[in-house]
């Protein structure tokens, strides 16, 4: 886990370590290894995630990934919880009910201290000797310590980030919001609100809906789980949909601010 919150913006270079507590095993087979590349498989592309490397050991696993918009914490939030979930029952809905008596379970044995802090912490020596480093300056790190890489590559990442942040304040400052670009879009193309919601795959309307799904998703930021919802779609849908509304926005020369 990074020192301070990690920086997820689109292009950014994360490495990622999952482990059990007190040093447990995550694999006790290679089916268990088998079924989170299997995972692995689906989310990357449908998140556009790149995976560069990989590791599993017995009672933990590195990753290196570089984001997109999704964002790695949807990535691992997926990944991570379907593969815990499997644990405790063939089904999702199994699954989740094994789980929450697990954690009930749980809850009854109390607090314990040397579960407190994570496992940086705990690694370190505890709180005391991390108060230490801090007292001796020695938790400095050159660059931004939440992206790997320093020089260049941190300071593009950065702006980068900046620049989507700063847009994204601007549109909302703005008054703009889904629908205020439902409206812009359905005007645009001359179409009606609920050919946009419909799932007729005519030219003009499955462009409308790609515009729509690109500013929502990448201009204002909004997760492609919550326009899932709201458009009835999938996921995957969503991202194809994004993925289609950038040339297009391009190629017409379509402003959402003008």
């Amino acid at each position: 886990m990074p020192r301070t919150a990690r920086l997820d913006a689109p292009g950014a270079l994360h490495h990622i370590m999952i482990r059990r507590i007190e040093r447990q095993r995550i694999f006790r087979k290679n089916q268990d290894r088998d079924d989170l590349l299997e995972r692995l498989s689906v989310i990357l592309p449908e998140t556009h995630t790149s995976c560069y490397a990989w590791a599993f050991l017995d009672n933990h696993a590195h990753f290196l990934f570089r984001s997109d918009e999704a964002g790695i914490s949807m990535v691992m939030k997926r990944l991570l919880t379907g593969y815990v979930l499997r644990k405790f029952g063939k089904t999702v809905r199994k699954g989740r009910s094994e789980y929450l008596v697990f954690v009930e379970a749980g809850v009854s044995e109390g607090r314990k201290p040397e579960l407190v802090g994570g496992g940086l912490i705990r690694s370190l020596g505890g709180w005391k000797e991390v108060k230490k480093l801090r007292l001796d300056r020695q938790d400095r790190m050159k660059g931004d310590e939440r992206i790997l890489g320093d020089g260049d590559f941190v300071m593009e990442v950065l702006a980068t980030a900046n620049e989507g942040y700063e847009r994204r304040y601007r549109l909302k400052s703005l008054g703009y919001d889904i629908s205020r670009i439902e409206q812009q879009v359905i005007g645009l193309f001359n179409i009606k609100k609920e050919d946009l919601y419909s799932h007729t795959r005519k030219r003009r309307i499955s462009e409308a809906r790609s515009l729509f799904c690109y500013w929502c998703v990448r201009e204002l930021g909004e997760s492609m789980t919550d326009m899932a919802k709201l458009l009835g779609l999938t996921q995957p849908a969503i991202g194809y949909a994004v993925e289609r509304g950038e040339p297009l926005t391009k190629k017409e020369k379509y402003d959402l601010i003008g």
